[in-house]
């Protein structure tokens, strides 16, 4: 999900790409991606470069937060700030994630628990997860966001 700069507005509301296109961006020092799934500024709608880089999605939210600049944040993040306005709704980038195992252990009662337990709780939060903003709303949200301890069982 993009998000705009948070602290209470101090940057200028992003309603397009080519607003986007002159906003300072926040993301990943592409030289230590640990994962290319995580290249998702070559999905905007612009040529984006991260003039404020960091390896952790937590530090990338603060600076957003913060007024810093815009960026992309898991849903499960950005969605639970009431500080920041998502910009560009209708962009959407969805990724899979995979859990493995090793043939041998798979069947051990203690990985098979880990992985039902793992299962359920990504069920229980998918719409959380995958930023459902009809069903947060649904569920008492505010402006399509949900509280912060409702979030975490």
């Amino acid at each position: 999900m993009l998000l705009g700069s948070g602290a209470a507005g101090l940057a200028p509301q992003i309603t397009t790409a080519e607003q986007l296109e002159h906003a300072r961006i926040i993301g990943y020092i592409p030289d230590i991606l640990y994962a290319p799934e995580l290249s998702h500024l070559d999905e905007l709608p612009i040529r984006a470069k991260p003039q404020l880089r960091s390896s952790s999605i937590n530090a990338q939210h603060r600076m957003i937060a913060s007024g810093a600049g815009a960026g992309i944040l898991p849903c499960f993040i950005g969605d639970i700030d009431p500080q920041l306005p998502r910009v560009l709704c209708d962009l959407s980038i969805t990724r899979s994630f995979w859990l493995t195992t090793h043939r041998e252990t798979h069947p051990f009662p203690q990985v098979r628990l880990f992985i039902n337990w793992l299962v359920d709780l990504t069920s229980r939060h998918r719409t959380l997860l995958m930023a459902d903003l009809a069903a947060l709303s649904a569920h008492g949200s505010h402006s399509g966001r949900r509280d912060r301890h409702a979030a975490i069982d």
